[in-house]
């Protein structure tokens, strides 16, 4: 019995040091909101510089999307956002808010050989909101997504000060919030706090970036493995196309002389480790090839990224990544994508099941890029059409007469014109 005793009480010691020790990682910050006054017209409602939004089939009340820093231990799987230190102030009158619309989408119809636009019903008024008496919405602030773009963790918030009550036509707003992040923290390479490649980025995209710049400042010396090699421009291509193009080399030359750090990754070399993109793990290229930038852009300090290859994700080399954003819909169910090398951070098979982008299973997606990736499609060993417009490119950033610069001509549909081509 009382080795029974002993048993439980050892248990409970267990369980209470367990609770203690995943609470001691638990932490939060604060945020202030201020909201401009809400101003009625009309029977609308508007806030200086907040735009009317919701859902599709939703109300559009005044709305406003904040990017808030994170410190770089957060865990973004626990990052919650709670609004407090708000009093409603009720409107004077009666309103009309309108639903937001759908997205509209243009489908090639194959039997009339025309576009047509395809609208359901998602922006028509939803019952679930403008049938019942009770304010919308429930909370002014919407988490809209946790991501990271390169060192920098954040969480995007949609803050709607007002809340509309579709039965009584009442509105009621909020003069100030103060928003409460609580996250809890995990280990993290303490490496990547030395990269300043989004710095300037993150001081106009953070809201809260006075006080964040404190948590994300580089400590002490770069490590010995990091900074001794620094290419901001990387070039990802084959062996071919370098050995067959006239100009990619004299490109190279011009990026340097414009005040970049260019460098030639090829899938057998990238001139620094003596190995390509080509010996990275992978089911394909478009593997090999993020799997080469997620290893490097850090240690290189890479920002861009210039694609030189065939994008065919079936046949090319330097491929597009195939996605299934549609995956089991019936049509349109594949749609390539150079994004895949945007994002190193997401998980873009999160499910395990191979099928790569699928909406919504595969959630773990980032749309905040850790670099910049721009592509010129080379087919076979057409190297004269890539030489010209390598050629193209320097002629027009070592022009000096720029007035041309400011004219454009653009070709536009006329817009409700059924035999014209989306707008």
């Amino acid at each position: 019995m009382r080795l029974s005793l002993k048993k439980l009480i050892l248990g409970l010691l267990v369980v209470g040091l367990s609770s203690v020790i995943s609470m001691a990682f638990a932490q939060s910050f604060s945020v202030h909101i201020p909201v401009p006054p809400a101003v009625s017209t009309n029977g609308q409602v508007e806030i200086d510089d907040y735009s009317p939004s919701g859902p599709p089939g939703a109300p559009a009340l005044p709305t406003k999307t904040y990017n808030i820093a994170l410190p770089p231990e957060a865990d973004l799987q626990t990052v919650n956002v709670e609004p407090t230190g708000f009093t409603w102030r009720e409107l004077s009158g009666t309103y009309e808010i309108s639903s937001a619309p759908e997205p509209a989408t243009w489908v090639y119809d194959e039997q009339t050989g025309k576009w047509k636009k395809v609208l359901g019903t998602e922006g028509m008024p939803r019952p679930s909101v403008y049938g019942i008496d009770a304010y919308y919405p429930e909370s002014p602030v919407q988490v809209v997504s946790r991501s990271q773009m390169r060192k920098w963790k954040f969480v995007q918030v949609a803050v709607t000060p007002c809340q509309w009550n579709p039965i009584s036509k009442k509105m009621r707003c909020v003069d100030s919030l103060e928003l409460v992040i609580t996250y809890k923290t995990k280990e993290f390479d303490t490496k990547v706090i030395q990269d300043t490649a989004f710095d300037e980025m993150a001081k106009d995209m953070f809201y809260n970036y006075g006080e964040a710049k404190a948590w994300y400042k580089p400590k002490g010396a770069l490590p010995q493995a990091w900074g001794a090699n620094y290419f901001d421009y990387v070039i990802i291509t084959t062996d071919d196309i370098l050995n067959g193009s006239s100009k990619l080399k004299r490109f190279v030359t011009h990026k340097a002389m414009r005040g970049h750090s260019p460098l030639i990754v090829t899938e057998t070399k990238d001139g620094v480790l003596s190995g390509g993109w080509g010996g990275m793990s992978g089911t394909d290229n478009a593997d090999k090839i993020r799997n080469w930038l997620r290893t490097y852009y850090l240690q290189y300090g890479i920002k861009y990224v210039l694609l030189i290859g065939n994008p065919d994700p079936t046949s090319g080399d330097i491929i597009m990544k195939m996605c299934y954003p549609r995956h089991g819909q019936g049509s349109y169910e594949e749609s390539p994508t150079d994004y895949y090398y945007a994002d190193l951070t997401g998980d873009w098979n999160s499910d395990g099941d191979g099928y790569y982008g699928e909406y919504p299973d595969d959630s773990g997606i980032d749309f905040c890029p850790e670099v910049f990736v721009g592509r010129i499609p080379v087919y076979g060993t057409n190297y004269t059409s890539l030489d010209n417009i390598l050629q193209k490119i320097m002629d027009y950033e070592n022009a000096s007469d720029l007035s041309y610069r400011k004219k454009a001509l653009l070709p536009e549909a006329v817009s409700g014109y059924a035999s014209g081509c989306p707008p």
